[in-house]
């Protein structure tokens, strides 16, 4: 009996066969994507949490430029932190909304998406860098200090989402950024020597290895994550 009512069910719900499907086909003009148009796209999906976040540190900047210099190059560092975890939270997010499994269904790979995010915002926050350093008056050997924090920060969230893969990972990374900034704000009160011309070939190298153990932890990330 189930069975015979089973077979009437299929026939009912049988869905009826596709008419002049080719003709159909054949009439969709679809635009091949390309990189470009991908990476494009991507730019309109960083939240504009970001994009303030990044206006506001230019900003604050430009305002103890003109008016209270000795601490501009302070309060620069302190707030580079904060950048560096709105980069890592931006290329997380796929997985933090429970987005990545749609996301993995789309004409590029989760990992193309992923790193077109990474590259937009790392590059963003590197040309604000670069701005800030000439706004500060400081050179652009001062870009490297900027970097420092940023890149420490950058490592402990990415090491930070890969343990904690969920919306907790990020509010631990915005502690580890408040600590890492308050650490910098102390170093360039008391330590200010640490920042003299002769030190500089060690700040160099410092920045380097950061910026290749952030590089390193973000690979591992893609991997846990099952971006890759």
């Amino acid at each position: 009996m189930k069975k015979i009512l089973k077979n009437e069910l299929i026939k009912i719900f049988e869905a009826p066969k596709p008419e002049r499907k080719r003709m159909f086909l054949r009439q969709i003009n679809v635009r091949p994507v390309s990189m470009a148009d991908m990476i494009y796209t991507q730019i309109s999906y960083i939240s504009k949490l970001e994009w303030l976040l990044s206006a506001l540190v230019c900003g604050v900047t430009v305002w103890m430029s003109w008016f209270l210099k000795t601490a501009a190059f302070g309060v620069v560092l302190a707030l580079m932190p904060f950048l560096a975890v709105a980069c890592v939270s931006e290329s997380v997010r796929s997985v933090i909304y429970g987005m990545d499994e749609l996301e993995m269904t789309t004409r590029f790979s989760l990992k193309s998406i992923v790193l077109a995010r990474m590259a937009i915002v790392g590059t963003e926050n590197l040309a604000l860098a670069l701005l800030l350093s000439w706004v500060t008056q400081g050179g652009l050997f001062w870009t490297i200090y900027l970097l420092a924090p940023y890149l420490i920060t950058a490592y402990g969230s990415l090491f930070i989402v890969r343990k904690v893969s969920s919306r907790d990972g990020i509010y631990i990374c915005m502690i580890f950024s408040i600590i890492v900034s308050l650490g910098v704000s102390l170093g360039s009160i008391r330590y200010i020597w640490i920042y003299q011309e002769q030190f500089q070939v060690l700040w160099m190298a410092f920045v380097v290895m950061l910026a290749a153990m952030s590089f390193r932890e973000g690979r591992q990330l893609l991997n846990v994550t099952g971006y890759c």
